[in-house]
């Protein structure tokens, strides 16, 4: 069986076999009074509208690492809360060519995560509530009214939002002449959706209610925006006990004391813990501490306040080339870096786009570049650029 439920009140809930389609549904007054059956296998968690926001982005890169790197910087400019605050999870990529990202606040949802495992429904999947809207026909808009007031518009497999009410004549407006197809769920929403040319407005009575949207798609199919490592701690939990006893076991037949094992588990703990607040006590104005990462944090620091660089390069200039290459035609093939210079490969339609990327890199200071044209072929030019932090 599956259980999806909104993690905010109203805490309504759909219950589905494992085949996604819609069994049971009802609205419970907390967490705690949600149906609890030994045969639930998988908990999805609802979103609200206004918490995840999704983007589409062309980035033309190829690894995926180096996209999910990039992501970040690229969205900036776009986004009112410091990167750092924020998940980004990838919905869906076209290789070398466009991203799908959703985003939303670390606490807002570590907080519902929390309240979720303490009523014992721990999530194994977050979804926006937009993504229960089912489209009608591919290019058309699905629109229902929120829970809390405003909205639920979902416009394309993986693009939806929560609109206010107020604003809803400006996103029509914006909509003129497009031939775009709007399915209001009732005549309620469809007086609130003012007239517009190029714009067709058609009723889709299929209910105001989640239960009822559902009858349309399956529970088992809608998108997953968990991020990846909560999803791995979900795994590791699952796992926990078994592999508890898999290591007591070998750690017994080796003849080590499990106690001691135990004990060397929490110092390693306690001394993580100290070098997170001995780095906090150094650099209080430093948000985030990855702890694999937190000597090459400290070196960045501490050259940033003796007037060195601002890292060892390597982030610096991987930010400059997020920036310089969004919206360049330029595709990245690889990328190289030792002992601070990143050597770049790019395919680019032509010498002249080579060289106007070049000039992108050189608008930004941080940055040294030089341009080595590697060859062409199969109407592609193949560069090379080499990039070191400005002295």
């Amino acid at each position: 069986m599956i259980l999806a439920f909104r993690v905010r009140p109203p805490f309504y809930w759909l219950l589905a076999g494992n085949d996604g389609k819609l069994v049971q549904s009802g609205v419970a007054a907390s967490l705690e009074e949600l149906p609890a059956e030994k045969k639930i296998e998988q908990r999805i968690g609802i979103l609200p509208g206004d918490w995840v926001t999704i983007h589409q982005l062309d980035l033309p890169v190829k690894n995926k690492k180096l996209l999910e790197q990039a992501i970040p910087n690229a969205l900036e400019p776009d986004l009112a809360s410091d990167i750092a605050e924020l998940h980004f999870v990838l919905l869906r990529w076209v290789k070398g060519k466009s991203a799908t990202v959703a985003v939303f606040a670390r606490d807002v949802v570590q907080s519902a995560l929390d309240r979720c495992n303490e009523a014992g429904l721990a999530p194994d999947s977050l979804t926006p509530e937009y993504f229960l809207l089912p489209l009608k026909q591919p290019g058309s808009a699905t629109l229902a009214l929120s829970p809390d007031g405003g909205v639920l518009i979902r416009n394309g497999p993986d693009s939806g939002f929560l609109l206010d009410a107020s604003a809803l004549d400006l996103w029509v407006a914006d909509l003129a002449e497009t031939g775009a197809i709007l399915h209001p769920v009732s005549e309620q929403i469809a007086g609130m959706i003012p007239p517009q040319v190029g714009v067709s407005v058609e009723v889709w009575p299929i209910g105001d209610v989640p239960a009822d949207w559902m009858k349309r798609q399956p529970l088992n199919k809608l998108a997953n925006v968990l991020p990846p490592e909560y999803q791995d701690r979900r795994r590791q939990g699952a796992g926990k006990w078994p592999w508890l006893m898999l290591a007591a076991s070998v750690l017994l037949w080796l003849g080590i004391d499990l106690v001691e094992y135990i004990h060397l588990d929490r110092t390693n703990a306690r001394i993580n813990r100290q070098m997170e607040r001995v780095f906090h006590q150094m650099f209080p104005d430093v948000k985030r501490i990855e702890l694999g990462k937190i000597r090459f944090q400290a070196k960045s620091e501490i050259g940033k306040r003796m007037g060195g660089a601002e890292d060892s390069g390597y982030f610096t200039l991987l930010d400059a080339v997020a920036k310089a290459a969004r919206g360049s035609r330029a595709t990245i093939q690889s990328i190289d870096y030792r002992k601070g210079e990143m050597v770049l490969y790019v395919k680019l339609p032509d010498y002249a786009l080579a060289e106007r990327l070049k000039q992108r890199f050189d608008q930004d200071r941080r940055v040294q570049v030089e341009l080595i044209p590697s060859g062409s072929g199969d109407n592609q030019v193949t560069a090379r650029y080499k990039l070191r932090l400005a002295s």
